[in-house]
């Protein structure tokens, strides 16, 4: 595990924060008093997350419900007699086809993946950071992969989060059509590695699996992960996350889970938000989301891949600007920070792979040819192998992987 090289400036700044609080505290007070209660939520629920050292740890158990409805949608039985649920044809059906993928997967991908992570990416980054990952989709089963030491998970995507609808009221029918949704919206991240934007809205809006809750239920628990909370959230004007008080997921379109791994006490948190990150979109629609990318995305990793180029166009310097801003280490492919936005003299660049242009769906104007003259004039000794396991676009076009791995001096 490395330790991030600019921690030696988190005392110093926290002395100079410290300082200038004491001047800004009556200040802040005055302007606060006037936030809504949206400011009141976040801070009661960082005042929460705040324990006496003095207090005895307290085992907060798992939310038996929730975790019971994760088993259902990654196709696992709980080996209990929960209700009819796992009885249903449909339902035996959806288990063996998503236990023949899932073994494939390990088989093909993820044994390798893990492996490489632990035995490379660790290398290169503190492991037990928030990780930081935009345009994931709800790819919670890479982000838990390459990050499994991570405390926070930070998520975005345009995939909607919608309300679960009622599954033990469902008819043999209702399951077969919501079960065959589930397989539809996971058969591009099973076999390609990413989610086709295009395929997730048509998946999750056509046969009753709406949103990207049962995904993210299904691979919580595939990652062998038991769920204590799940609720929607909201950011304030000051771009602080808070517990929101609907019981509906409509208005906000964020969602916030609340799990561990089974027979484990540390408890992790995951937060997706459902946005558009473009800087016009932050600044017409999400001004407050907004805030939270320019001033609270904390100290953490960063991990791009099948990201549609997005960050290679200056209307999304917003995102791009806050990963450099607070990323300890980034790995990405290709379709991510462009390599002119790198300032060199604060980064050791690695490289993976061979570089090649992007796949048809792209055009040329996302071609680096600096990324490719690094590329070129690196020695074959000082790169990285390419990765032993598919990852990303390249995979189902030209078949030469490129990643990089950016790590703050």
């Amino acid at each position: 595990m490395r330790i991030p090289m600019h921690s030696t400036r988190i005392l110093l700044t926290f002395l100079i924060t410290s300082l200038i609080g004491c001047g800004e505290k009556e200040q802040t007070a005055s302007t606060e008093d006037q936030n809504n209660t949206h400011n009141k939520e976040s801070e009661k629920h960082e005042a929460d997350s705040t324990q006496s050292i003095d207090k005895p740890e307290v085992i907060i158990p798992a939310d038996t419900a929730q975790t019971k409805l994760a088993y259902y949608l990654g196709g696992m039985s709980t080996g209990d007699s929960m209700s009819s649920i796992y009885s249903n044809t449909a339902w035996r059906s959806y288990q063996q086809d998503i236990d023949k993928q899932w073994q494939n997967l390990e088989t093909n991908r993820l044994n390798a993946l893990k492996s490489w992570g632990d035995s490379t990416l660790s290398d290169y980054l503190n492991d037990t950071l928030p990780l930081f990952y935009p345009f994931s989709g709800p790819d919670f089963l890479h982000a838990h992969s390459f990050y499994p030491e991570a405390s926070e998970y930070y998520m975005i995507a345009l995939e909607k989060v919608y309300d679960l609808p009622d599954i033990d009221a469902f008819n043999e029918s209702q399951h077969a059509t919501f079960l065959r949704s589930m397989r539809k919206s996971l058969r591009d991240i099973l076999s390609k590695s990413y989610f086709i934007t295009t395929h997730m809205m048509e998946d999750l809006t056509a046969e009753k699996a709406d949103g990207v809750l049962p995904l993210f239920y299904a691979f919580l628990a595939r990652t062998g992960h038991e769920i204590i909370d799940v609720y929607p959230i909201e950011v304030d004007n000051l771009g602080r996350i808070y517990k929101h008080d609907s019981l509906s997921y409509d208005k906000n379109q964020a969602v916030q889970f609340k799990f561990r791994a089974v027979g484990d006490d540390k408890i992790k948190t995951l937060s997706y938000f459902s946005r558009s990150i473009s800087d016009r979109d932050l600044d017409k629609v999400h001004p407050n989301f907004k805030t939270f990318l320019e001033q609270r995305i904390p100290e953490s990793n960063a991990f791009v891949k099948a990201a549609s180029y997005l960050m290679h166009y200056e209307g999304f310097g917003v995102v791009r600007d806050g990963i450099l801003r607070t990323a300890d280490c980034v790995f990405q492919d290709d379709t991510g920070i462009p390599l002119r936005y790198l300032d060199q003299a604060q980064w050791t660049i690695h490289l993976l792979g061979d570089y090649t242009r992007p796949i048809k769906n792209f055009t040329d104007r996302m071609y680096q040819p600096d990324l490719n003259a690094l590329y070129d004039n690196t020695k074959k000794t000082q790169k990285l192998d390419e990765l032993p396991f598919s990852l990303g676009y390249h995979i189902v076009g030209d078949k030469i992987q490129n990643h990089q791995i950016f790590v703050r001096q």
